[in-house]
């Protein structure tokens, strides 16, 4: 008779121990300061990780996955060119010179090489310091009274994530602004799209925070809805997931905000009257 394993089961949990209702949400993806159980390296390990290319980012350790976190760039040649390559893979069947016709130049993006010390991922202040330090005249423009002849519904700032939880995440960053400066938030979670259009009929807000599928359906109407002429500053949220996703290429949204690109925003941004930032 073979003789029984005395091997103790490893007392990880287990699935059925979890609550029906548990989801494991994108926002609690392993940031740089956080600590995260790491396996034991093996010698062979060890050799390889002596080759890793200087300045690489750390791999980090969930569920027994691993993934590198990606930093967004931030010269504007790195911005357009990331864009653009996101522009080739969600669609594939542009020719070489439709591509080149899309193909937003580079002065129309913002440096920000002097932020890269900032924790996008992890810093509840990242978006107020790159409003603070890239939207001339912020205070003016964003924290002043507001009077009757402004136009409603028309925000200075657009921020273009790829969730409501996202939005959401965005939305609880601009905290400080929320006394002077309504913030709009437009993406489909809890609200619907003539909800949301009313909303907008009635207030005046100076940043709207969305995903891309519902600000076009908010800035296709031709009364009412989000007005976009006044855009200065759109902040594209290119933070990743943890699949690596973001919102230029996650099948849901990619489309949709090229649309919003190429389109509703296209004269502004093609006039110098509007920057983009890949944040």
């Amino acid at each position: 008779m073979a003789k029984e394993s005395t091997k103790k089961k490893d007392p990880a949990l287990l699935a059925d121990d979890l609550e029906d209702n548990f989801v494991l949400d994108d926002a609690y993806a392993p940031s740089e300061g956080e600590d995260v159980e790491e396996e034991a390296p093996s010698k062979k390990r060890e050799a390889s990780s002596s080759t890793e290319a200087p300045g690489q980012k750390k791999r980090k350790k969930k569920n027994g996955r691993r993934f590198d976190i990606k930093p967004t760039p931030s010269t504007i040649s790195e911005q357009a060119e990331m864009l653009q390559s996101c522009r080739r893979a969600a669609f594939p069947r542009l020719s070489r010179m439709e591509l080149e016709d899309l193909m937003i130049s580079e002065d129309r993006f913002v440096d920000t090489t002097e932020l890269d010390s900032v924790e996008r991922r992890t810093d509840l202040e990242a978006l107020p310091k790159f409003i603070h330090t890239f939207l001339p005249s912020w205070k003016q423009k964003l924290m002043a009274n507001v009077s009757k002849a402004e136009v409603k519904a028309s925000p200075i700032i657009l921020v273009i994530s790829s969730s409501g939880q996202r939005c959401a995440d965005r939305v609880r960053e601009l905290a400080n602004f929320h006394a002077k400066c309504r913030v709009a938030k437009l993406f489909a979670k809890h609200f619907k799209v003539d909800q949301q259009k009313e909303y907008l009929a009635k207030v005046t807000c100076r940043i709207a925070v969305g995903t891309p599928n519902r600000l076009i359906k908010l800035a296709s109407f031709n009364e009412g809805g989000l007005q976009l002429s006044r855009v200065e500053l759109v902040f594209i949220d290119c933070q990743r997931d943890q699949k690596q996703r973001h919102v230029l290429d996650m099948d849901d949204t990619k489309e949709e905000a090229f649309r919003l690109l190429d389109g509703s925003l296209a004269q502004r941004i093609e006039s110098g009257a509007c920057r983009l930032i890949l944040f």
